[in-house]
């Protein structure tokens, strides 16, 4: 690190990523108060869907720990993909047991935007359970909606599949609940729906997630 004030970097969006990609973590692991040297460890992405189900933060396998958090994730070509926020323990054993986790620079962009031009921060809501299907078409299969809900409203039902929003392809569940969460509420957008093998356009005005909590 040092003092690199014209150092620019290239960015990697999650939806290039992939399972198994090899990552590199940068950070001073102990805290800067400990040692000075600046640490790279490394390992490879172990899942795309967060710490918890239908979340997007990336999963890691690398070795890090209280100092890292802050620091960058990048990949074998230097480009940043990430974060570096947290570890999950067993609550037993302290320290790091390969289980991390990154935020994708794709959230980190969305939230600092925000910041700059004063919009909410508040999740957007869209009101529904879903899964990913076991066979056939890539998408979020719905298995319930919300009553009252902006799926509700918008007339969304169970067995619909979800292949789209705004026009970019959904592959599952995770990835549509994030892209959801990353939407600002009061947003309207076009979910495109296959129900009873037709495709269909719904418009949705999504709502506060916290007023649905």
């Amino acid at each position: 690190y040092g003092d690199h004030r014209d150092l620019h970097l290239s960015i990697r969006r999650q939806r290039q990523m992939c399972i198994r990609d090899s990552i590199y973590v940068a950070g001073y692991p102990l805290g800067k108060e400990l040692s000075d040297d600046l640490k790279i460890s490394s390992g490879i992405v172990s899942s795309l869907k967060g710490f918890q189900d239908n979340s997007n933060e990336i999963q890691i396998d690398a070795p890090i720990n209280p100092g890292n958090s802050g620091g960058a994730l990048v990949d074998r070509q230097g480009r940043v993909v990430g974060m570096n926020t947290l570890i999950r323990t067993d609550g037993n054993v302290e320290g790091n047991l390969g289980v991390g986790f990154a935020i994708p620079t794709d959230t980190i962009f969305l939230v600092t935007e925000r910041l700059i031009t004063g919009e909410s921060l508040e999740n957007g809501f869209l009101g529904i359970s879903g899964q990913d299907p076991t066979i056939g078409r890539a998408g979020a299969l719905v298995i319930e909606v919300v009553s009252d809900s902006p799926a509700d409203q918008s007339g969304l039902q169970e067995g619909d599949l979800i292949i789209a929003v705004d026009g970019s392809p959904v592959l599952g569940m995770s990835e549509l609940a994030a892209r959801i969460r990353l939407t600002s509420p009061e947003t309207m957008v076009v979910i495109d729906i296959v129900r009873n093998g037709e495709e269909i356009g719904l418009n949705v005005v999504l709502g506060a997630l916290g007023s649905f909590q």
